[in-house]
């Protein structure tokens, strides 16, 4: 048997869904989970080669990623999100040490894979130091509302044991929700 994160957070939230994904195989893309995406591929390629963010110019990413939602020539939904990653979340970054990074791990005979999106090393601006949580576990999440505290609680034991045996033992775990409501709002959620 194999787990994943992804399996275990579709299993808490229906049993169903589960069993027509993981058992039947059913395709379980939805409009909002091609969003979802779209928002997190943009993000990973701007925690994995960094942004030269200039208000009023070139988006900077437009390289990185065709169609950049930072281009003018762009107004949806996934520009809005994608705005808010760069707006609020990305600049609490301070070190993406891993990014989109895989794990296996067997757990007393069963396998779990997963794909932590990021980790990330957290430093004191003035000594140089590490901070209270100098090794955080962060998770990217779309979501239509502001979603129940602890919802994504076994999916992420999952990646602080992967970022463990990928030799980053997390201090913190965080969610990094992207609310989309009519404007768009950043909703972290520290574990």
């Amino acid at each position: 048997m194999i787990l994943s994160a992804s399996s275990i957070a579709t299993y808490d939230d229906c049993h169903l869904q589960w069993y027509f994904t993981y058992v039947e195989r059913r395709p379980a893309e939805s409009e909002a989970m091609g969003l979802g995406q779209e928002v997190h591929d943009y993000a990973e390629a701007i925690l994995r080669d960094g942004m030269p963010i200039t208000k009023g110019g070139p988006c900077g990413i437009c390289e990185m990623v065709p169609h950049s939602p930072q281009c003018p020539n762009r107004e949806d939904e996934a520009a809005r999100l994608v705005d808010v990653f760069i707006d609020d979340i990305y600049p609490t970054y301070q070190e993406a040490v891993l990014v989109e990074e895989p794990f296996e791990l067997d757990v007393e005979g069963v396998t779990y894979t997963g794909f932590i999106d990021s980790v990330d090393r957290q430093y004191d601006a003035t000594s140089g130091t590490a901070n209270i949580f100098p090794v955080t576990v962060r998770d990217l999440k779309t979501s239509k509302a502001r979603p129940r505290k602890g919802k994504y609680r076994d999916p992420l034991i999952g990646y602080f044991l992967g970022a463990r045996e990928l030799g980053y033992p997390a201090d913190a775990l965080q969610l990094d929700y992207i609310v989309k409501t009519k404007r768009p709002y950043y909703w972290p959620e520290v574990q």
